[in-house]
């Protein structure tokens, strides 16, 4: 898209993001959202949070998930630790889930 001028939007995001979801693109749809947040200014609507919740909870990789989260420079991104938050009960981690209950609760107190 770049290559022809023409650059992604809240759409394109929606649909590149719901891509990702297939086994194996953790990272990647985690860098999306990033890159779509920090490189293209688009504010997270509630579709690209379901995109990421759904990506995380297909991947059942918690670890690999909150590291990229915690390398984001998403500071005070409520949506994205709500969305792994739901990962965690999906999945039964309490202990991941305390640490996204955590943050959340800092970014409250902001």
């Amino acid at each position: 898209m770049q290559a022809a001028g023409v650059f992604p939007d809240s759409i394109a995001f929606t649909a590149i993001l719901s891509a990702c979801s297939s086994p194996g693109l953790l990272v990647e749809g985690l860098g999306c959202f990033s890159s779509m947040v920090l490189d293209y200014g688009i504010r997270p609507r509630e579709e690209h949070y379901a995109c990421i919740k759904g990506l995380i909870t297909k991947e059942r990789k918690l670890k690999e998930a909150c590291v990229v989260i915690e390398s984001m420079a998403l500071r005070g991104n409520r949506g994205i630790w709500d969305a792994f938050l739901g990962a965690c009960k999906v999945h039964g981690n309490m202990n991941y889930a305390e640490i996204a209950s955590r943050k959340l609760l800092e970014i409250e107190s902001e």
